[in-house]
C-alpha cells in the first residue's frame, strides 16, 4: 500500500483489522512509526512496523516492511506506481479529515506538470496521455468535421466548465480491465485528476460544488477488444446517508456501492479521432421520477457534475443521449497531439459572462485551469 503523508508528521499510529466487506473491521494490532527518528535526514529509507495485540499488548501480531520516501524522489516513486498500476493513496478513510485547494496550472506545457500514464505502463494505449473534454464541440466547430470520422456529429448543447482528465493517479485492474480510483474533485498534492476552468483567483464553483460528494470513478471497458468504457460511479453509503439525507452513518466508511449503468449511463466509445463521450440517465419513467421528485442539489450530489445537466433539464425531460468528442492532446510518450493547439484556442480565450453557457464559458483567467490537490491535514 502506498500512501501520502505530510512531510513534517510526527508520529503516526498504523493500525492493522481484519477486513470485512460490509461489517466493521476487527483491530488486530497496532504499531507506530516517527520518521525523524526513524529515518532522520535520510530522503529514502526502509522501517519495519511490529503490530503488537491489543489485548496482550506485548504479543507481537505481525510486521510489515515499510519504505517513507520524500523530496526529489517522492515524484518519481509515484510515477513508477502509476506505471504499474497502483494506487497511491491520497486521503484517510473517513474523508473528514481530508481538505483539498485549488491550485492554477498553466494550460500550455502540462504535459511537463501533471502525472498520466505513460508509454510502457499497463494501461492501455487507448488512456495513455491527457484527455480534453471538449464539451462545447470547439475543436468540432472550428474544423467543420473530422477527417477521421467525417459524419461524427454532437449531441446536445450542455457542458460542465471541465477542461481535461487523465490516468496519472489511477490504478489498473486487468481481471476487470478498469482503470479505477479516478476523481473529479480531489488528488494528490503532487498532481490532481481533473481540471476546470478558473473563474478568477483560482476559483470554480462547480469544483467547490463537489466538496459534498467527492465519489470515485472506475473506467471500465466492456468488450475485450477495449473499444467500449463504462464509467461507474462508487458512492460510500455513509456519504449518502450524512451528506445528502441528513442521516447517521450506520456504515463503516470503506462501505462503497457503484450505481448500475442503466441509473448513470456514463460511456465512451472508441473512435479514429479519439473517443465518443455518452451520457443518458435511466429509462424515461426514472428520469421523470426524479425530476419531480429532487431537487437539483440531491441530483448533483447523487449523479455527480461530469452529466452536465441545465437548470432548465432539457437532459432528463428529452430524453436524449448525449455525446460530444473527448480528445488526446497529450501521448503517453509526453508529445503533443493534433488537437492541442485546439485547446490551447480554447483556454486562451478569455470571457466576460459570469454564468456558464453552451456559448459561454467562464474563463477569467485564460491560459491557465485550476485542479484539485489535497492538503496537509
Amino acid at each position: 500500500m502506498q500512501i501520502y503523508l505530510p512531510t513534517d508528521v510526527g508520529t503516526i499510529k498504523v493500525s492493522l483489522y481484519d477486513h470485512h466487506e460490509v461489517l466493521s473491521h476487527d483491530l488486530v494490532g497496532t504499531s507506530t512509526f516517527n520518521p525523524a527518528t526513524d529515518c532522520g535526514a535520510e530522503d529514502v529509507c526502509s522501517f519495519t512496523l511490529k503490530f503488537r495485540s491489543t489485548e496482550t499488548v506485548v504479543e507481537e501480531v505481525a510486521r510489515l516492511q515499510g519504505r517513507w520516501i520524500r523530496g526529489g524522489a517522492l515524484r518519481a516513486h509515484a510515477e513508477e506506481c502509476n506505471k504499474r498500476g497502483t494506487f497511491v493513496h491520497f486521503e484517510e478513510e473517513t474523508r473528514e479529515k481530508s481538505t483539498y485547494k485549488l491550485y492554477s496550472v498553466k494550460a500550455e506545457g502540462i504535459e511537463n506538470e501533471l502525472f498520466y500514464a505513460r508509454n510502457g505502463s499497463v494501461f492501455p494505449a487507448s488512456l495513455h496521455g491527457v484527455h480534453w473534454m471538449d464539451q462545447r464541440g470547439t475543436s468540432l466547430r472550428k474544423r467543420g468535421k473530422y477527417e477521421e470520422e467525417p459524419d461524427y456529429k454532437q449531441v446536445c448543447a450542455l457542458s460542465a466548465e471541465e477542461v481535461f482528465m487523465h490516468f496519472g493517479e489511477a490504478a489498473w485492474n486487468p481481471k476487470t480491465k478498469c482503470a479505477t480510483g479516478v476523481r473529479q474533485y480531489g488528488g494528490s498534492p503532487l498532481s490532481g485528476h481533473w481540471s476546470w476552468l478558473d473563474e478568477g483567483g483560482v476559483t470554480s464553483t462547480q469544483w467547490a460544488n463537489g466538496n459534498g460528494w467527492n465519489m470515485k470513478y472506475d473506467f471500465c471497458f466492456r468488450d475485450e477488444e477495449m473499444t467500449f468504457i463504462d464509467v461507474m460511479i462508487r458512492i460510500s453509503l455513509s456519504r449518502i446517508l450524512s451528506d445528502t439525507l441528513g442521516l447517521p452513518s450506520l456504515f463503516p466508511p470503506h462501505v462503497e456501492v457503484t450505481l448500475p449503468t442503466w441509473l448513470n449511463g456514463v460511456s465512451m466509445k472508441k473512435t479514429k479521432f479519439g473517443w465518443d463521450r455518452l451520457t443518458t440517465i435511466g429509462p424515461s419513467w426514472l428520469r421523470t421520477l426524479i425530476r419531480t421528485t429532487f431537487d437539483s442539489g440531491i441530483i448533483q450530489s447523487v449523479f455527480g457534475m461530469g452529466v452536465g445537466l441545465g437548470e432548465d433539464w432539457p437532459f432528463l425531460s428529452g430524453g436524449m443521449e448525449c455525446h460530444y468528442p473527448l480528445l488526446q492532446i497529450v501521448d503517453g510518450h509526453g508529445q503533443r497531439g493534433k488537437y492541442y493547439q485546439d485547446y490551447l484556442e480554447y483556454i486562451n480565450n478569455g470571457t466576460s459572462c459570469t454564468t456558464p453557457t453552451f456559448d459561454c464559458q467562464v474563463n477569467q483567467a485564460p491560459g491557465t485551469v485550476v485542479i484539485g490537490r489535497l492538503e496537509p491535514f
